[in-house]
């Protein structure tokens, strides 16, 4: 409610005079915090044109409501022209419950490829299953998006189960049933739903600027594997790590390893040594400490639309509760994951592991460049910077192919 007074649908942020609420708890509830700002709450039993509106909204809910499948004989619909795309999808939204805790559960997606319009979707009674996407379709034939009834000309699947299971009982009924390495259309507009879903204050790794599929996916099969070697139980402390390329225009950074105390598990990648040991005494500001941080977290704290590209093209997890989710402190996230940024982030994840060698790992695949140029020098940064143990450590020089 305080949202709509600070961002209204139409002209500036305003507060109403009176706010008249249809149940008696909202009046109790709100009517003393609403006198402090000036508004007056009051309660009516039925409201107009509230009431009307609600009713108006149920008729058209009940419109595009589906049918049951049973005895729906699809031959008797008129057929059309028209191409549809279906297939099952992780929800971008998240769900709770006592049972199984947040979860996103399993939806159905019926498009018309054309128009790139949505004929239907819906959350699944259970797990996906090629009777249940031959149900949903036989539903959606029935009112596709609230139309008159029609079956399609051809169905677009990508999944073989499903295709095997609808191709015979779709072209009984005279509809075509095609497989396809990629839905292109259905994906767009599975991404187009889940960025309309992630507010400002999530950003997607896959809106960086110039970050490509092949970046995002160097950039978690990394992540993968500096989770998986977990460097936090080896390294001695908050100790920078020193990582050259011979590529000049990369430089050199300065990673520390996160998560010794157990508090934040990731790794902080500086740009400036100067800045590096500033941070680590303890001099450097807010406003001033610039850095790099790949930090894993749950799940839910992810853009919808890294989740469903992570879904669709199998991108590795770790485990479903440390899903490496990138931020930038001091700078916008999307400047800082940008095409140059993902390849340095891509490559010091790994050589920043004390156990890393070339045998355990590409480097050269991890950071999506060519060997010769992705050639990475690690050394240990001692230098006078104390570690957490009181000495200091001067590592000899480390050299990753």
């Amino acid at each position: 409610m305080i949202q709509s007074f600070l961002s209204p649908l139409d002209g500036d942020p305003s507060r109403p005079d009176t706010l008249v609420v249809c149940r008696r708890e909202f009046r109790d509830a709100w009517k003393p915090l609403l006198t402090e700002i000036g508004v007056r709450c009051r309660y009516e039993d039925d409201p107009q044109p509230v009431g009307q509106l609600l009713e108006a909204m149920g008729d058209v809910i009940e419109a595009h409501e589906l049918p049951h499948a049973e005895g729906i004989d699809i031959r008797a619909f008129p057929q059309s022209d028209a191409v549809w795309q279906a297939d099952f999808i992780r929800s971008p939204t998240w769900v709770m419950n006592e049972q199984k805790g947040s979860y996103r559960p399993w939806s159905v997606l019926v498009l018309e490829k054309s128009r790139s319009k949505a004929l239907m979707t819906s959350h699944t009674p259970g797990d996906p299953a090629p009777e249940m996407l031959l149900e949903f379709l036989v539903r959606t034939m029935a009112r596709p998006g609230g139309e008159s009834a029609q079956r399609p000309r051809l169905v677009e699947v990508s999944d073989s189960d499903c295709y095997d299971h609808l191709r015979p009982r779709l072209e009984a009924a005279g509809v075509a049933c095609r497989l396809v390495d990629e839905l292109s259309e259905f994906n767009d507009f599975c991404l187009r739903l889940a960025r309309s879903l992630d507010g400002s204050e999530k950003c997607a790794l896959a809106d960086g600027r110039g970050v490509t599929r092949a970046q995002m996916e160097s950039f978690y099969e990394a992540a993968e594997y500096y989770f998986r070697q977990a460097p936090w139980r080896r390294v001695p402390g908050e100790v920078p790590i020193e990582i050259c390329c011979d590529d000049p225009a990369l430089g050199a950074r300065y990673a520390i390893v996160l998560g010794r105390t157990g508090v934040q598990l990731g790794l902080c990648i500086y740009d400036d040594w100067e800045m590096t040991r500033a941070m680590l005494s303890g001099y450097a500001t807010a406003d001033e400490n610039r850095a790099l941080a790949v930090c894993y977290d749950e799940a839910e704290i992810m853009s919808a639309v890294d989740l469903q590209l992570i879904d669709r093209l199998g991108w590795p997890i770790a485990t479903p509760e440390s899903v490496a989710g990138r931020d930038a402190v001091a700078a916008t996230p999307q400047a800082a994951f940008s095409e140059r940024g993902g390849i340095v982030v891509s490559g010091c994840l790994p050589a920043s592991d004390p156990g890393f060698s070339k045998d355990e790992s590409s480097l050269a695949d991890l950071a999506g460049r060519k060997p010769e140029r992705a050639r990475l020098n690690c050394t240990w940064r001692g230098n006078g910077i104390q570690t957490d143990v009181g000495e200091t450590r001067h590592a000899p020089h480390l050299t990753v192919a």
